[in-house]
C-alpha cells in the first residue's frame, strides 16, 4: 500500500512540474500544444487567476492568484 502511495505522489509531482514548465514557456510567448489533441494552448485571464486550455477543452488548467 505504501508503494502505491509513493508512486501516486511521484506521478502528481511530475505532472505539477510539467504544468509549471508549460506555463513558463507559454508566458514567454512560446507555442505549446495540448498533449491529447495537439492543438495550440491559449492563456486567458480567469476570475480566479489564469486559464490555460486548448480549443477542444481536453487541456483545461486554472491557476489561482
Amino acid at each position: 500500500m505504501n508503494d502505491k502511495l509513493k508512486d501516486w505522489n511521484r506521478q502528481r509531482s511530475q505532472q505539477f512540474r510539467e504544468h509549471q514548465q508549460m506555463l513558463k514557456r507559454l508566458l514567454k510567448g512560446q507555442a505549446q500544444f495540448c498533449p491529447t489533441c495537439r492543438q495550440a494552448l491559449q492563456v486567458s485571464a480567469h476570475q480566479q487567476g489564469f486559464q490555460i486550455r486548448c480549443a477542444k477543452g481536453c487541456t483545461d488548467l486554472v491557476l489561482e492568484r
